[in-house]
């Protein structure tokens, strides 16, 4: 994909060539951990379903990347190596459960990650 630089993890991170995959990535995999939402609520009873029926792709893409917020801008390159260790901040779990229910929270996190890795690595 690149000619300018060996392709380590750090290198997708930062890599110009890559930025279109990447929101290739995130925007396919928001969508799929939304459907699976979708699934997992009619099993919810109704007081579940309607909360969490207001989750929006914007929230949760903010809270399953959480470097596309400008407050983390910094962090960013640090932030993206880190999901494409598989490895997630504790705080996006939680956020996820007030937004949902605990339950729930633990499997999006699951699913985001096994989509995540799907789409990266065929992004990629």
């Amino acid at each position: 994909m690149c000619e300018q630089e060996d392709e380590t993890l750090n290198h997708f991170a930062v890599c110009r060539s890559s930025r279109q995959a990447w929101s290739d990535c995130e925007a396919a995999t928001v969508k799929q951990v939304l459907q699976y939402l979708k699934k997992l609520l009619i099993h919810e009873d109704g007081k579940i379903q309607k909360r969490v029926s207001k989750v929006t792709p914007a929230q949760l893409t903010r809270i399953l990347f959480t470097y596309l917020d400008s407050a983390y801008e910094n962090m960013k390159d640090h932030l993206r190596e880190e999901l494409m260790k598989g490895l997630i901040v504790n705080a996006q779990v939680k956020i996820l459960a007030k937004l949902t229910t605990h339950k729930l929270g633990n499997k999006l996190m699951l699913k985001f990650l096994e989509v995540f890795y799907e789409e990266f690595h065929t992004a990629l």
